[in-house]
């Protein structure tokens, strides 16, 4: 026997094929939502990870230094600030190598 889908969600995008009520129905719904389970333990345990990675980097008593692909500071530790003399707020957004290259040897290291 089909089931026919009645009031606030009936009017979602239908199945192209039609949904028996019964056994195979409940398996789908409950497919669904391990799913959804696994997706939000995931979503727990990535969150965890980058908090502790997040902890790690600002605890840490070397020098990290977060980069984008255009070699922008875009995380800049305390071990940073003490080892290279600037401070995050001033570090934050400018290039890598203005803040660790000598600026009277800049041309030379782009040189290589």
């Amino acid at each position: 026997m089909l089931c026919t889908i009645k009031g606030p969600f009936a009017e979602l995008p239908r199945m192209p094929f039609p949904v028996a009520a019964g056994f195979g129905f409940a398996v789908l719904v409950a497919s669904v939502v391990r799913s959804w389970r696994r997706a939000a333990q995931s979503h727990e345990r990535e969150t965890r990870l980058l908090c502790e990675f997040q902890r790690a980097f600002d605890q840490s008593t070397l020098a990290w230094i977060r980069l984008d692909t255009n070699f922008n500071v875009t995380a800049w530790n305390e071990a940073s600030e003490k080892l290279f003399r600037y401070p995050a707020a001033e570090a934050m957004g400018k290039q890598i190598v203005d803040l660790i290259v000598p600026a009277g040897i800049q041309e030379q290291a782009f040189g290589l």
